[in-house]
């Protein structure tokens, strides 16, 4: 089963997702190449973990098609597991050792009693969200649905009454605690 692994594709995504991820969550970057037997050998391992630990991100790069950011985080074997917090790179771990990466993960992940929701165990699923299938019926046109996803002061309007039928799917299956829409001031 694919977990909610985050595959990034240039150093753009990179400085997005990884160096200027929230500062209390931990980043976890595998860099892998396709040919790599031993990539290949942890990759499921690496997918159910992030399944398991929800409040961390999991992220992939492809060495081959990212080089830059394998060069710029000096990377020369595979798998090399990075690790951020904040921005900065906390650990480092080479080679595909699923115990020692799951060990790393429960010594970075931080605090897992309390998350910003105030809900123990409970994270924001925003990075899960598919949003090339997000949609609502009766949405008008220039306040659309895509307007839920952003964090700013646009909103999601019906064109003709009352009602709203939205839909937003998950790249993985998920169990929701609550959903939270703010409204414009």
């Amino acid at each position: 089963m694919e977990g909610p692994v985050v595959h990034i594709t240039n150093a753009s995504e990179f400085k997005q997702k990884v160096i200027n991820a929230d500062k209390k969550k931990l980043v976890v970057v595998d860099f892998f190449a396709t040919w790599c037997g031993p990539c290949k050998q942890i990759a499921p391992f690496y997918n159910q973990l992030s399944l398991k630990y929800r409040h961390v991100l999991f992220t992939k790069v492809d060495v081959d098609q990212c080089k830059e950011v394998a060069q710029g985080c000096s990377i020369s074997a595979m798998p090399t597991f990075q690790f951020y917090r904040a921005g900065t790179k906390v650990a480092e771990m080479r080679g595909a050792n699923p115990s020692k990466l799951e060990a790393t993960v429960k010594q970075y992940q931080g605090d897992t009693a309390e998350t910003a929701y105030n809900v123990p165990g409970h994270s924001d699923l925003g990075d899960f969200i598919d949003k090339t299938q997000v949609h609502a019926l009766n949405q008008a046109t220039d306040h659309d649905v895509m307007n839920i996803l952003k964090n700013d002061n646009s909103y999601l309007e019906s064109e003709a009454d009352e009602q709203l039928i939205i839909v937003v799917p998950f790249t993985c299956a998920v169990k929701l605690h609550s959903i939270k829409f703010v409204a414009p001031k």
